[in-house]
């Protein structure tokens, strides 16, 4: 039996942003904010996001070994990344730096990090809740949408591509191109034009 791979698409900039400004109003939203800033501002996989500690967060460089690759990322946070993260923590106060920042909230999983099922089923309430439009919103959606970010403000270039698969540990470009949707886009296109 052939799994079917279930395709997200990304969230355009503005999108983006203007629900992280939204959830700024609701203070029992600020954890799950901050799970999807970092999700758009780094680019980083769930799985990562997920075994981030408040201490990880106290500089502005956020050094990770990826969970999947076993590689080590520098990430330089953004400003605008960075005043959320002061955001959330003074609306959280955690009282120890070494806790996770995304924590299970009942049962066996209460004060270990959030599953990848559980921060995907987060992700979908929260763009229920705000109208965001998106196919199959998950985790997945974060992350295209930081590439997508990226390809645009690089003026849609081979090189944004090639950074981006440098980044994501593609094996090559047409690998980053199908993940942001470029190609579909293309035969969209394509299709229309005629």
């Amino acid at each position: 039996m052939k799994i079917k791979k279930t395709v997200t698409a990304p969230l355009k900039w503005t999108t983006a942003m203007k629900l992280l400004a939204i959830m700024r109003e609701s203070e029992n939203l600020a954890e799950s904010r901050l799970l999807l800033a970092l999700g758009f501002y780094t680019g980083l996989r769930i799985s990562d996001i997920l075994k981030l500690c408040w201490r990880d967060l106290e500089n502005p460089i956020l050094n990770i070994e990826e969970q999947k690759t076993g590689k080590f990322r520098r990430i330089d946070l953004n400003k605008k990344l960075q005043t959320i993260i002061q955001q959330v923590r003074l609306t959280i106060q955690p009282f120890d730096t070494n806790q996770f920042i995304f924590k299970g909230k009942r049962g066996p999983n209460k004060n270990k990090p959030l599953t990848v099922v559980g921060a995907n089923n987060r992700i979908k309430q929260i763009f229920e809740r705000f109208d965001i439009q998106t196919q199959n919103p998950s985790s997945h959606t974060l992350r295209k949408t930081f590439a997508l970010r990226v390809y645009n403000i690089n003026q849609r270039s081979e090189d944004a591509l090639i950074l981006l698969s440098e980044m994501f540990n593609h094996s090559n470009i047409s690998i980053t191109r199908k993940y942001i949707g470029i190609t579909q886009e293309r035969i969209t296109n394509v299709y229309l034009s005629i």
